[in-house]
């Protein structure tokens, strides 16, 4: 995937207070038609989840600044679209977003870590959709980011998507998890566990690699070039989601202390995981 050094949008989201469950997004959106309208949209779906959501209902303190930090101004249209009068060639937005949802895989924020499905927290223009962008993140205190998206410049809070398709499509875990990595036919794989609990890490990934690989021979190809396991690990956690080089998995901390429970974990993980060709 090849980055282009000036991209036309450049979200950047930041969580000063955990404790309030606010994000706090900012949206910079250049090389736009002088003086038109911009439009803005709240998608009410994620992936993998057949189900209509009201992330826009979330949204609070919007506001819109041009490149000369002029104000511009701005209507909603319907419950999911804002307009601006644009008045320049670069508009700003800035907003903050409720989220406290985990179990769902959508949008949390506590003060133990932070969950984004993008199209929960990030507003999208139409006109801008297929175009790349970048996304910087900046964590709370010591937290940590752990995604599928690629890097920007050895950035580790910087990243970048072709399209916001693909930025759809790639859950972020900020917090402090547990990340450990490990290559399998020279191909990078993350694991990363939100939670307590009595897991043995070279035996997820002897497991793990078997899952993957027995994958391998079964379909012939590789269609990324690195994977993400994202685990949340708490006692109310359970399911999974597939994207396109990652998957967001819910494990009790109670399964891996028994054999049975362990297995139906690894179960979900080769369900998942099989999705990113079937599916995907």
């Amino acid at each position: 995937m090849k980055f282009a050094k000036t991209t036309p949008v450049e979200y950047t989201i930041s969580m000063p207070a955990p404790g309030t469950h606010l994000f706090h997004v900012k949206i910079l959106f250049k090389q736009l038609p002088k003086n038109g309208k911009l439009v803005l949209k709240m998608p009410a779906w994620r992936s993998g989840r057949y189900f209509i959501f009201d992330f826009a209902g979330g949204v609070q303190e919007f506001s819109a600044v041009n490149e000369k930090n002029n104000t511009l101004a701005w209507q909603k249209t319907d419950k999911l679209t804002w307009q601006i009068d644009t008045k320049g060639k670069e508009v700003t937005v800035e907003y903050k977003v409720f989220g406290n949802e985990f179990l769902q895989r959508t949008r949390g924020l506590d003060t133990e870590h932070a969950f984004i499905n993008n199209t929960a927290v990030f507003m999208f223009s139409p006109l801008l959709y297929k175009k790349q962008l970048t996304l910087k993140v900046v964590p709370f205190e010591n937290w940590h980011v752990t995604t599928g998206m690629e890097r920007v410049e050895n950035d580790e809070n910087k990243f970048y998507a072709p399209n916001y398709d693909y930025f759809a499509d790639c859950p972020l875990e900020i917090g402090t998890q547990d990340d450990f990595c490990f290559d399998v036919n020279g191909i990078k794989h993350t694991v990363s566990i939100f939670g307590n609990a009595n897991y043995d890490k070279e035996r997820l990934i002897k497991d793990f690699t078997t899952i993957i690989k027995k994958n391998f021979e079964f379909w012939g190809k590789v269609p990324y070039e690195h994977y993400t396991f994202i685990v949340h690990c708490t006692p109310q956690s359970g399911g999974g989601t597939e994207h396109i080089n990652s998957t967001v998995v819910g494990v009790r901390p109670q399964q891996f202390e028994s054999e049975e429970g362990y297995t139906n974990f690894l179960r979900l993980i080769s369900h998942e995981f099989f999705h990113t060709w079937n599916v995907k």
